[in-house]
């Protein structure tokens, strides 16, 4: 493609990626990172548009092209970047930006830049290089499994960016100083709009693809988790213990399902209303999870009744971490509610030969029952309920 072919292209890269950015951040202004992209697309915009007319034979005073030109192509990676900080909820400090961004406009109108268009390369490439590397070195820093594929995306494009930009500044210096490497200043400018091409196309689409794949999976924990807990609802427990079940027969390894709920959790409503209530309820969903492994499941089944799968654990290791549970509530208050004190109740079941889950369920709920008839604040193990002369 020739130069003015690509500077058409970019134009409407930019426009297309601007107007979406704009309009995701006018729907929901909390979202900051959106700003910043849209800003950066504009910065595009408005470069391609002074790049185009001046390929087009529009004469242009020196302040608007490079200068300018210039300065938003630098904006272009700085706003990137301040999105991404964003994005990642770090803190971005908007006078440095801002700082960078006028003395880079400045130095254009220094002599050095004056001179050539080689120069004023010299004067942004190894900004634009540190900026880019910022942004990699953030994205290595990002552990998502589900967002894993459009962050490799993204590490790619400043990779790409990193390297072409490195390459193109050694082949200046190289010109410079008269090496004889490659004695061609405007084809290594020409090719910088290719690599402002492909940059822009990986950079924004993988941007409007990570906000909607962050769309997507926000939509479905709203759908998976409890709104007052955060913890998985009942509508995910089935799918997921019952995988987990099969995982464990699999490998022939114990399963435990530990249910218990708040003792006299009507009587704290009663006494103290529902926002006490509320409270409690929150309360016990942080104290229980802090107490599991990173791979146990913890789901709200209802009210104030909660479900523990605990993969590879016995009915003896199962009743342990019951217990644990259940003392760690008992010790401790709510926050805001010290007057509370909270104990709970339990049943566990374990998994036998090809128990399955509607098993396990009614097993661990027969248990509570007995926990709750034998005086409450206990666990009751199905197993010793099976036992002859229980």
């Amino acid at each position: 493609m020739d130069i003015l072919t690509l500077t058409i292209v970019n134009l409407f890269i930019a426009g297309g990626a601007g107007a979406l950015f704009w309009l995701l951040y006018l729907a929901d202004k909390s979202q900051q990172h959106l700003l910043y992209w849209a800003i950066a697309a504009s910065c595009m915009l408005v470069s391609s548009t002074l790049s185009t007319l001046f390929h087009f034979g529009l004469s242009l005073p020196y302040w608007l092209t490079p200068a300018l030109g210039n300065t938003l192509i630098v904006s272009l990676h700085l706003t990137l970047l301040a999105g991404l900080y964003q994005y990642f909820r770090l803190s971005v400090k908007l006078r440095w930006f801002v700082s960078v961004i006028i003395i880079v406009f400045a130095m254009h109108f220094s002599d050095f830049a004056q001179q050539a268009t080689a120069n004023r390369l010299f004067l942004n490439f190894p900004l634009i290089i540190i900026i880019n590397f910022f942004g990699l070195h953030l994205l290595f820093r990002q552990r998502h499994t589900a967002l894993n594929g459009i962050y490799l995306v993204l590490k790619l494009a400043f990779v790409l960016n990193i390297t072409q930009m490195s390459l193109r500044f050694l082949l200046l210096l190289s010109d410079k100083w008269q090496l004889g490497l490659f004695s061609n200043p405007d084809f290594i400018h020409n090719i910088g709009f290719f690599g402002l091409t492909s940059f822009a196309l990986l950079i924004f689409g993988s941007s409007i693809l990570l906000v909607y794949r962050q769309q997507q999976l926000t939509l479905q924990q709203y759908s998976e988790r409890d709104a007052l807990t955060g913890l998985l609802n009942r509508r995910v427990m089935e799918q997921k213990i019952s995988a987990e079940l099969d995982r464990c027969h699999r490998q022939a390894r114990p399963c435990s399902l530990v249910i218990f709920d708040l003792d006299h959790f009507k009587q704290v409503n009663d006494a103290h209303g529902h926002l006490a209530g509320d409270a409690a309820l929150c309360h016990v969903a942080a104290i229980t999870s802090a107490q599991l492994r990173s791979y146990d499941l913890f789901f709200r089944y209802g009210g104030e009744e909660f479900v523990v799968c605990l993969p590879d654990t016995d009915a003896t290791a199962a009743k342990h971490v019951a217990n644990r549970i259940r003392r760690a509530i008992e010790s401790s208050v709510p926050v805001h509610y010290p007057e509370l004190k909270l104990t709970i109740s339990a049943g566990l079941a374990s998994t036998r030969h090809n128990t399955n889950l509607q098993e396990l369920l009614l097993q661990a709920d027969q248990a509570l029952y007995q926990a709750k008839n034998t005086g409450r604040n206990q666990i009751c193990s199905f197993a010793t309920l099976a036992t002859p002369g229980h």
